[in-house]
């Protein structure tokens, strides 16, 4: 299991996996803001 191949597969596993998590934290964060940012605005005017 802990041949060189193996470890270079799971270590790009969990690249991508933290990398899609990442963005999607990231994506919901902006959804948020934009949210906050309607509501803002709506109150402003």
């Amino acid at each position: 299991m802990c041949t060189p191949k193996a470890r270079l597969f799971w270590a790009f596993f969990y690249l991508v996996y933290f990398v899609q998590v990442g963005s999607l934290a990231i994506f919901q964060s902006k959804i948020q803001d934009l949210e906050h940012g309607d509501k803002w605005l709506g109150r402003q005017s």
